[in-house]
């Protein structure tokens, strides 16, 4: 009896060690990923409007992009607050670059096409501003220089492949570019400021916008000052460059 004991205690002891390890990190994209991982994670979706990407259980989003297979995995095991993505080379994951921190304000997207050139790119972004690390088909990976983009922008034309920032200008600064990319490169082609003048008294200020000109060398030049009406703090950028963006450009 004792020896039937002790063989089931080592049957079983064989077994647990068998068992793949939880650390809680779960997988939100198993359907990309399944076969390769054998992690044995309760799933949830990528993108579900109840949940932000920033969870205390943390989770592995596993992807592809033109046939290159990727994943970003927050764990909360450990110390540290970057969140590696990762790339999968010749069966073992090797990574690229690290998000900061995923927070309620800093959160990631790789569903957008930034530079309209067919492929997903990642998105890091907090309330004001986004950064980018595009899907360079050449190295079947993604570009580790960042592409720095406003919070809220706008693809305005896609034959010429023309974009604009898109965020009003809220309280006593704001600013906007209207830019283009060449393969993976943003180029500046214009760009707004914004800017108060207060009379002497300090009593009246005359918000004004000012209208630069990108060179090839990437020096700007004033072009235009643009007033806006007095005690107004908002300027709809996306309406300005769509009205004036073909004749800047020489379009018409």
């Amino acid at each position: 009896m004792k020896f039937a004991s002790l063989s089931l205690a080592i049957v079983l002891l064989i077994i647990s060690c068998k068992q793949p390890v939880n650390n809680g990190n779960k997988d939100i994209n198993p359907s990309a990923d399944n076969v390769i991982t054998k992690d044995s994670f309760s799933y949830l979706p990528f993108w579900d409007s109840t949940m932000n990407h920033y969870r205390e259980e943390g989770y592995i989003d596993t992807f592809s992009v033109n046939n290159n297979r990727f994943r970003v995995v927050l764990d909360t095991s450990s110390s540290g607050d970057d969140v590696p993505v990762e790339k999968l080379v010749n069966g073992q994951w090797k990574k690229i670059f690290e998000l900061y921190i995923l927070s309620m304000h800093n959160d990631y997207d790789r569903k957008q096409d930034v530079n309209n050139d067919g492929f997903t790119d990642i998105i890091y972004s907090n309330r004001q501003w986004s950064e980018a690390y595009l899907f360079n088909k050449e190295t079947g990976s993604f570009d580790t220089s960042i592409v720095n983009l406003a919070s809220e922008w706008t693809l305005i034309d896609t034959s010429h492949n023309i974009y604009c920032n898109t965020l009003n200008v809220k309280g006593d600064q704001g600013n906007s570019e209207l830019y283009t990319f060449k393969g993976n490169k943003k180029i500046i082609l214009y760009y707004l400021d914004f800017d108060r003048e207060i009379d002497s008294n300090g009593a009246k200020y005359y918000p004004k916008m000012t209208l630069y000109k990108t060179d090839d060398l990437g020096k700007e030049h004033t072009i235009d000052v643009i007033p806006i009406p007095q005690n107004t703090d908002d300027f709809d950028y996306l309406t300005y460059w769509k009205s004036h963006y073909k004749k800047l450009l020489g379009y018409r």
